[in-house]
């Protein structure tokens, strides 16, 4: 992040930690050599240099890893050596997110430090920063109690990228450490599941935005994906979800056991009274969504009623707008009920 809190690109990290040190450029602490970034030799060459530069990351955390754990609580971190990112790999990684720029691949070095607990993470990311072998470019804390784990499955850790060398005389590289909990890697390691599951989301973009944030009509795939526990956040609004068959069908999505939408936008859906109805009693049950925009549907005091009968049995919900229903007499009702809704 930028002196003033605001985030920056990766790009202009890096040339202000790499301008810091002095000497170094993105391009030769990834190991170009002065070639041109988008050339397969390129490629090539980042990977030959992040032969030995993966041992001297090793090496390096494992140093800190260790002086970290006479500060911590619990028995000693281990540190994983990562495999150098396979040419594949780096490829497809750098075709699709990077725009062939094989210098914007910052982790073909890498290694997994296992802690024992969240002090211990703390101290390992600590020693890093510290360190006068590195410079931490980026922290990615996911961690943090703001961060929403959901599009990932759950997966946590402390994720750096940072410039390290080996000593005084060798030149600065680009690697990244990724800092993680015993249980968590116990998971990944899941034979089924784990990260192989991870890298079998990755390969069908389940992790990408596009995938788990729905904006458009009401329609079945919509309402199916819901369901399935797909989509996230589901934006209906005018969509018209008009009919006792269409409204059926949105509320068993929001019934169902798997679904993980947290967002529902269903602002002038012409809902109606019957489709009022349906959805509050499926949110009766629904334990993920805790927003939900039900606004200009005319739910009158038939849906009104409902929705004050769900909100005796549903504390999830932390943001309800219901305004332009004509509720009629069942308004008192909605406002009886959200005095004791915790």
């Amino acid at each position: 992040q930028s002196h003033a809190g605001e985030p920056v690109q990766l790009d202009t990290a890096i040339g202000w930690a790499t301008e810091a040190i002095g000497g170094a450029t993105p391009s030769t602490a990834t190991g170009g050599g002065g070639l041109s970034p988008t050339s397969l030799e390129f490629a090539l060459r980042l990977r030959m240099a992040a032969v030995e530069g993966s041992l001297s990351l090793y090496n390096l955390v494992c140093a800190v890893a260790h002086s970290a754990h006479h500060r911590s609580h619990g028995h000693a971190p281990f540190v994983v050596p990562g495999g150098v990112k396979s040419l594949e790999r780096i490829v497809f990684k750098t075709a699709t997110k990077y725009g062939c720029d094989f210098s914007r691949c910052t982790d073909v070095s890498r290694c997994t430090v296992v802690a024992s607990s969240l002090a211990a993470v703390l101290a390992i990311v600590s020693g890093l920063l510290n360190s006068a072998a590195t410079v931490v470019v980026r922290c990615k804390n996911r961690f943090d109690s703001e961060y929403d784990a959901k599009p990932s499955g759950g997966y946590l850790d402390c994720q750096l990228l940072l410039l390290f060398r080996g000593g005084d005389g060798d030149p600065w590289r680009l690697g990244e450490v990724q800092v993680n909990l015993e249980e968590m890697v116990a998971i990944k390691e899941r034979e089924g599941g784990g990260h192989s599951a991870f890298k079998f989301a990755r390969s069908l973009a389940v992790f990408d935005p596009k995938t788990y944030v729905y904006s458009g009509p009401w329609s079945e795939e919509a309402c199916a994906q819901m369901a399935a526990g797909v989509l996230l956040v589901v934006d209906m609004r005018e969509g018209r979800v008009e009919g006792a068959e269409r409204a059926e069908a949105l509320a068993e999505a929001v019934r169902s056991p798997k679904c993980r939408t947290s967002v529902l936008n269903l602002r002038h859906c012409d809902l109606g009274p019957t489709g009022g109805t349906a959805l509050a009693k499926a949110l009766c049950v629904n334990r993920k969504i805790t927003k939900i925009e039900l606004g200009a549907n005319d739910f009158t005091a038939e849906g009104g009623a409902a929705i004050a009968e769900m909100l005796r049995t549903n504390s999830t919900i932390t943001i309800l707008d219901v305004q332009k229903n004509n509720p009629g007499q069942s308004a008192a009702a909605i406002a009886d009920a959200l005095k004791t809704n915790t």
